[in-house]
């Protein structure tokens, strides 16, 4: 599996050749950097915890969750419900974050 690094920078070489046609010279390179920032952006919005106090999950979706002490688990989120679990304390989860289950 490649780092984010590698595939960022895979990602800007592939995106750079249209850039090429588009820029100047003097241009590419800030162009490529950009790139690659957006890229890594990209990743880390993607990897996000959601805090929720921002936002809860889709309902009937089942989701990664964190509880204060730090414990991850996996449930579904009911409406009317909240999330289902034979955790008692289910009021001290703090984040989720999707998953995509097939």
């Amino acid at each position: 599996m490649k780092t984010i690094e590698e595939e960022a920078k895979q990602y800007a070489d592939k995106t750079y050749d249209i850039y090429a046609m588009l820029y100047s010279e003097d241009d590419l390179n800030a162009n490529k950097e950009n790139l690659i920032k957006d890229f890594k952006a990209g990743v880390e919005f993607a990897q996000r915890w959601i805090p929720i106090e921002e936002e809860l999950p889709p309902v009937n979706r089942t989701v990664l969750i964190e509880y204060d002490d730090a414990i991850v688990g996996v449930l579904k989120y009911k409406k009317y419900i909240g999330f289902t679990s034979y955790r008692s304390d289910l009021s001290k989860i703090t984040h989720w974050r999707p998953i995509n289950l097939k």
